[in-house]
């Protein structure tokens, strides 16, 4: 017959029992090894006494907000049974909860894992970068997103990466594998699977692919004299003062044209020279400061006088217009630059070429072309004392462009 469970405290001793004045908790028993703990906080908690293999145990139950006074004997009478047979309650209670997290990590699906590591990889990431994964990923969810992860095999994931190359899309296969891995990663950190699937599946990407054509750049000192001469040629009147404006501004900064050409007045303080670039405005989605020189503060300047909205450029000074990017490249490839000769991305390569030329140190032109250096920890240390350098650079940039338009050979980089 089984051993019952009654004993000294009622449901109401339960309910309105409190904790000793100057107290941290207050045991209450009710025989056979179940007692009730009150904390001074308020909190009330069922726990089960007992001894196995000669230790004293303890077992908590739960909460009396889940657990009345009669569950609470119930448990501890299952408890009680179990001991009877030789299983400590402890132990049998750890393996229950490891099978219930096993069964329910069984019929966890690859989509479920998928949103969860891009809803923390991508939190921070622009919208057009989260639009990106989004598109990329209805590759693979159409055909593992329905699956348990834990049954996705390497055949599974080469089938994806095999269909997409096969017709061709070569970028897009070896940006799966990138996505792929990062999910299994992910799930195997925490702890969804035991082995990753997607380990290797990067060697089974093919070789090859679509051509990459980088943009067209004149880095010769000749050839960058002439075409920043010829933008100097464009006469400034107020039909054009803006696309004149934003020519001039972009070999000074080197910044992506569309960067450039979004950018309001509240980014701009020509007090301290600094132009402010907002995450959402970047490639990269961090947030930068461009320092500017005085020849780029004096272009500023003549913009401002010309000042219409919010934004710094405007198409044909039209109030509320936000200059377009081909209206710039236009203009540009019919009066500036032959065809494909040099487009307006090109002054980038500009700014690269003629650094390593004049031996300016990698981490400044880096950052001054926004690119990633180093490691977190290497740009956490390395902020303040960048920042002072780049001032100086953007200075010396601007010096530089006007040695090279009027002829000038450009003196090597020093600090």
């Amino acid at each position: 017959m089984a051993t019952k469970l009654s004993g000294k405290l009622t449901e109401n001793k339960v309910a309105t029992e409190q904790c000793d004045a100057g107290k941290t908790c207050k045991k209450l028993a009710d025989g056979n090894g179940l007692y009730l703990v009150i904390m001074a906080n308020g909190g009330r908690y069922w726990h089960f006494q007992y001894r196995h293999d000669g230790k004293q145990k303890k077992l908590a139950l739960g909460t009396t907000s889940v657990l009345s006074l009669q569950d609470a004997r119930a448990s501890a009478l299952e408890a009680k049974q179990l001991l009877a047979r030789g299983v400590d309650p402890s132990a049998n209670k750890r393996e229950t909860k490891a099978k219930t997290a096993t069964e329910a990590k069984s019929k966890l699906v690859f989509r479920v894992v998928y949103e969860e590591w891009f809803q923390k990889r991508y939190a921070e990431a622009s919208e057009k970068t989260k639009r990106n994964i989004t598109n990329l990923a209805k590759h693979i969810l159409s055909q593992i997103g329905d699956l348990p992860i834990v049954s996705v095999t390497f055949s599974d994931l080469k089938a994806i990466i095999n269909d997409l190359e096969n017709r061709s899309l070569y970028t897009t296969a070896r940006a799966a594998v990138g996505v792929i891995q990062g999910v299994f990663r992910f799930a195997r950190i925490n702890f969804y699977i035991k082995e990753d699937p997607a380990e290797f599946l990067s060697e089974i990407l093919q070789r090859k692919g679509k051509r990459v054509n980088h943009f067209p750049a004149i880095t010769t000192l000749y050839g960058i004299s002439r075409m920043l001469n010829r933008i100097d040629e464009i006469p400034i009147i107020s039909k054009n003062c803006f696309i004149f404006g934003a020519l001039k501004l972009l070999p000074m900064l080197a910044t992506r044209p569309s960067e450039l050409l979004s950018i309001a007045w509240e980014q701009v303080d020509l007090e301290t020279g600094v132009i402010n670039v907002y995450e959402s405005q970047t490639k990269t989605a961090k947030a930068r400061k461009i320092f500017l020189s005085h020849q780029a503060i004096e272009v500023f300047r003549m913009l401002q006088g010309r000042k219409l909205n919010d934004f710094v450029f405007f198409a044909n000074g039209n109030i509320g217009h936000l200059i377009k990017d081909n209206l710039v490249r236009r203009l540009y490839d019919f009066q500036i630059a032959a065809q494909g000769e040099m487009c307006l991305h090109g002054w980038r390569s500009v700014l690269q070429s003629t650094c390593v030329d004049l031996a300016v140190p990698y981490e400044l032109h880096q950052t001054a072309l926004s690119h990633q250096i180093g490691g977190d920890v290497f740009n956490a240390y390395n902020r303040t004392s960048l920042e002072s350098r780049m001032k100086y650079f953007w200075q010396w940039w601007s010096d530089t462009l006007d040695c090279i338009k009027f002829g000038l050979e450009p003196a090597k980089w020093t600090e």
